[in-house]
């Protein structure tokens, strides 16, 4: 049985501001720093209760860059003697803290999907002091940490795949491992493409319609055929994935997209919990709902706050939870790319009601 995980949001700023990133868009209107925030010794009581309710992976990434909170390393380190596996997701710009937690950390994600100054600008557009040398730097000083300490963490970059970089998708993992080859030491860097959708708050020409994803498969198809490609890219996964969320948007490319059919019930909360840097808890992967806008207690994978409840009240109830989504409202739309949906969603009978969305 998979491990029970919890992700965590440590921080809602970062030295990025990518273009691709739903995030991007809200944290100015919805900052996280306005409101009240977990202090290191909540977070160790959640981690404690969490790891007493069988949750044995911590994933952390969220909403900004992690290591931008003071408590970063105080964080992990007790997560690290609690016994939690540690799953890191980062643009290693603060290379000294990651450094601090590296012999802690089982996976390293580093967000990087440039190889230049012109790519970083284009789609990661960092905030003035971040060149492209500085960034790599900082990266390539974490890969070094690595490498001279021989930990076998696993490396891997999220290479998000938007109209706007699938003309680099195929180059861009022969040419981040050729980079970064000295400090890799002969290992490689896992390239793991995603796909991006057209979230409430992001621009749309980002996002592929329903044509242009057939376009994204056809290069993809096209290049699973290159060797070179096979031991460092999930590539034949996300040829399946592919195919699978194409199937799913058909409805709504033939007009049918409020038909029967839109509605899944989703189990995902059974092995996953999400939390915010303000204790807003999810039975989620993702709060995208909730970053677009919409309320909280029309939301039915909000779980509560922990500043106001204890986590054993939060995820109290929750083994017959049958949670609906409607996957031809907008809110739930990024549904259909969670990780989630890699294995099959219940059908379930129309209820237009039961998402408090009319």
């Amino acid at each position: 049985m998979e491990d029970k995980r919890l992700l965590v949001s440590l921080y809602d700023g970062c030295q990025y501001h990518c273009t691709f990133c739903m995030y991007g868009y809200v944290k100015e209107e919805h900052p996280l720093s306005d409101k009240d925030s977990m202090s290191l010794q909540r977070w160790n009581d959640v981690l404690l209760s969490a790891y007493a309710h069988g949750f044995r992976v911590l994933e952390i990434g969220g909403r900004g860059e992690p290591t931008l909170n003071p408590a970063f390393t105080k964080v992990v380190a007790m997560a690290h003697e609690l016994g939690y596996k540690i799953e890191l997701l980062s643009n290693a710009l603060n290379d000294k803290a990651i450094l601090e937690v590296l012999p802690f950390i089982r996976t390293l994600t580093i967000n990087l999907n440039a190889v230049d100054q012109e790519g970083l600008a284009r789609i990661h557009q960092p905030s003035p002091g971040f060149s492209f040398d500085r960034c790599i730097g900082s990266v390539k000083n974490v890969l070094r940490g690595i490498l001279e300490n021989g930990l076998g963490i696993t490396l891997r970059t999220n290479y998000v795949v938007t109209a706007q970089s699938l003309k680099d998708a195929f180059t861009f993992p022969q040419e981040v491992n050729r980079l970064l080859a000295a400090e890799l030491g002969g290992r490689k860097l896992y390239v793991s493409y995603q796909h991006v959708h057209n979230y409430i708050k992001t621009p749309k020409h980002l996002g592929f319609d329903y044509e242009g994803l057939h376009k994204v498969l056809l290069l993809a198809k096209l290049n699973s055929r290159r060797k070179d490609l096979w031991d460092c890219t999930n590539l034949q996964d996300f040829i399946k994935k592919t195919e699978k969320l194409l199937e799913r948007l058909r409805p709504f490319s033939e007009g049918r997209g409020t038909d029967a059919g839109c509605c899944y019930t989703c189990g995902v909360h059974k092995y996953v919990l999400f939390i915010d840097g303000n204790g807003d808890c999810y039975g989620c992967y993702n709060p995208f709902r909730a970053v677009n806008g919409l309320p909280i207690d029309q939301d039915p994978f909000f779980f509560g706050n922990l500043l106001s409840q204890s986590f054993d009240e939060i995820i109290s109830g929750k083994e017959d939870f049958s949670p609906v989504m409607d996957i031809s409202k907008n809110y739930w739309r990024p549904c259909l790319l969670c990780k989630a949906t890699e294995a099959p969603l219940t059908a379930h009978g129309k209820d237009r009601n039961s998402q408090g969305l009319s």
